[in-house]
């Protein structure tokens, strides 16, 4: 997460009491610089986890986003990935499909 990121938690909507409890579960932590307003230090975070990797999983649309630009980032580094494609799926909170037979599946490397 960025150093920011309770207030990021709270001010979203989630719950801190959550946050703690895996923060007390986790085997490390690395809290990176800047904040969670800034783009940029989510680009950081997400290229940091895609650089210590060997292959990702990725849950995400076909059009602009976070995710899709990590994904974008761990195929240029040539990683082993697999993309859940939820296009299809409908609107945030009833996504993913239901069940796991109607999701678009994209493999390279699995």
């Amino acid at each position: 997460p960025c150093e920011d990121y309770e207030e990021f938690y709270s001010s979203h909507g989630y719950s801190l009491p959550r946050l703690q409890y895996m923060l007390q579960n986790v085997n490390g932590l690395i809290v990176l610089p800047g904040s969670y307003r800034s783009h940029k230090a989510f680009r950081e975070r997400n290229y940091y986890m895609v650089d210590r990797s060997a292959a990702i999983i990725a849950v995400c649309s076909k059009g602009r986003s976070g995710s899709m630009q990590t994904l974008g980032y761990a195929m240029r580094q040539e990683l082993a990935y697999c993309r859940i494609c939820l296009d299809n799926a409908g609107s945030y909170p009833l996504y993913p499909p239901l069940t796991p037979e109607t999701w678009e599946v994209e493999r390279c490397g699995f």
